[in-house]
């Protein structure tokens, strides 16, 4: 089986003017790996471009142009490659994380530490700024002038309030005022028994016969109020002559209505 022998195209008369002889075959194969009647690896059997460099220049430019052009072929990933990424990747975002957490750590520390040490610092400052004042020295017992005790002196006595002695004149004379004093609803029962009295008065001194029944002096006895019932205890003497002479004088008094 005889080998194919690619048929090499001839050279416009323009490139033919440009080309020396020596290179036109070069560059006839040049034009038919561009055409696709040849593969670029048919560019290597030609001896040419080794002894010319514009042939050279030539078939550089060619394989630049045939890469670029050229359909590029699949990648086969190789397996586990995306589950090796996404693992590298949670792991610098877990390593980031941490080292920011950690920064943070540090400037609280920091901040911990240097709050006290400003305060302490400012306390030391105040206190160099303002000294305390020196404080008095307490005199010496030797020195001091000899102050002779005074003896102690009894308080006065206290006065006691004296209780001026009850006279029995006085009690009267203030029950008097308070029944002239009273309203009509007690003074007129009083103004009417002036002889109940009596007759109390004269049995308290000797044996009372049997005492009629009176139904107004019954009457009258039952209405007297508690101050003038104060009257009725047993009197003698001067006591029961004030006595007899006060219900007079209240028999005597004519009670009127106040307007």
């Amino acid at each position: 089986m005889t080998a194919r022998t690619p048929h090499f195209p001839d050279l416009p008369d323009d490139a033919a003017d440009r080309v020396g002889p020596d290179c036109r075959a070069t560059v006839s194969r040049l034009q038919l790996v561009m055409d696709g009647d040849l593969i670029a690896a048919a560019l290597d059997a030609d001896p040419h471009p080794g002894v010319c460099s514009a042939c050279r220049d030539r078939v550089a430019a060619a394989r630049l142009v045939l890469s670029v052009l050229a359909t590029p072929e699949p990648v086969t990933l190789p397996a586990g490659m995306t589950d090796r990424i996404v693992d590298a990747l949670c792991a610098d975002h877990v390593a980031e994380k941490e080292q920011r957490f950690r920064r943070i750590r540090r400037r609280a520390y920091a901040g911990a530490l240097g709050v006290p040490a400003a305060l302490a610092a400012s306390v030391a400052l105040i206190g160099w700024l303002n000294p305390p004042a020196p404080q008095p020295k307490p005199p010496r017992h030797d020195m001091l002038p000899f102050v002779k005790p005074e003896p102690d002196v009894a308080p006065p006595p206290r006065a006691v309030a004296q209780l001026k002695p009850m006279r029995i004149g006085d009690e009267l004379s203030k029950a008097g005022v308070a029944l002239l004093e009273a309203p009509r609803v007690v003074a007129e029962p009083v103004a009417a028994t002036p002889d109940v009295f009596a007759k109390l008065a004269d049995a308290l001194t000797k044996p009372m016969a049997a005492v009629p029944d009176e139904p107004a002096a019954r009457t009258a006895l039952a209405e007297l109020p508690d101050v003038a019932l104060t009257g009725l205890e047993p009197l003698r003497g001067t006591a029961q002559k004030a006595f007899a002479r006060l219900m007079r004088d209240v028999g005597t008094v004519s009670v009127k209505p106040k307007s």
